[in-house]
């Protein structure tokens, strides 16, 4: 599924946060399945928003139909650790 989040927070901003939301509770639900990391393959477009949730760029820049993508991680500390 491909999720594009334009920049600009004034038209954007509630659309934003419930896409902060449900990154925040899939996180959630892969600590407590016991996974250390979640990945996604995100559109260039869409890179800042993931940036803000804390994810880190995992690969080189490529293309996927015809959109520039790249592979993003957000590592999951998990309880107690």
């Amino acid at each position: 599924m491909h999720i594009a989040v334009p920049e600009s927070p004034k038209t954007c901003l509630d659309l934003q946060r419930a896409l902060s939301a449900l990154v925040s509770a899939a996180a959630e639900a892969a600590r407590a399945e016991g996974r250390d990391e979640l990945s996604v393959g995100a559109w260039a477009t869409s890179e800042t928003f993931y940036s803000r949730c804390g994810f880190e760029p995992d690969s080189e820049p490529y293309e996927s139909n015809g959109m520039s993508c790249r592979r993003l991680r957000l590592r999951l500390a998990q309880a107690g650790a």
